[in-house]
């Protein structure tokens, strides 16, 4: 929970981030269950100060997922591999993820993902606007 926490603090609004992590919560493991989500969202909440909201999805059958941040979106790509394109304030920013790896979106930013068939991802947003936000 710190290494998340520390990463996003450096990176809060900033610019986009990777994180490799060393240990993975059990919210980002695959079908996490409920009760997993909401001990990771008050976690959060109480140490950023920020609404969380936590879910996960499979990939579309498209394989396509675009969207646009109104709040920090954090990506954990908890299955399977997908290569982003993100967009913003500060310019482009691509990469891959891999299965655990975390990429922080900050507010504002446009994103374009290519997923595989079978990957499965969880995503995390913090911020006022976080119960109207889906990506």
């Amino acid at each position: 929970m710190d290494e998340l926490l520390d990463f996003f603090s450096v990176h809060r609004s900033v610019a986009p981030g990777l994180l490799w992590p060393q240990h993975q919560h059990p919210a980002y493991r695959p079908h996490a269950s409920r009760a997993d989500h909401a001990l990771l969202s008050e976690a959060l909440i109480v140490r950023t100060g920020l609404l969380c909201r936590i879910w996960q999805e499979q990939a579309p059958s498209c394989g396509v997922r675009a969207g646009r941040t109104r709040s920090h979106l954090l990506v954990h790509q908890t299955t399977h591999a997908a290569d982003w394109a993100l967009s913003g304030p500060g310019g482009t920013f691509r990469c891959r993820l891999v299965s655990m790896d975390i990429l922080y979106i900050p507010p504002r930013h446009a994103w374009h993902a290519r997923l595989g068939s079978q990957a499965l991802l969880t995503f995390t947003t913090l911020g006022p606007d976080t119960r109207s936000q889906d990506p």
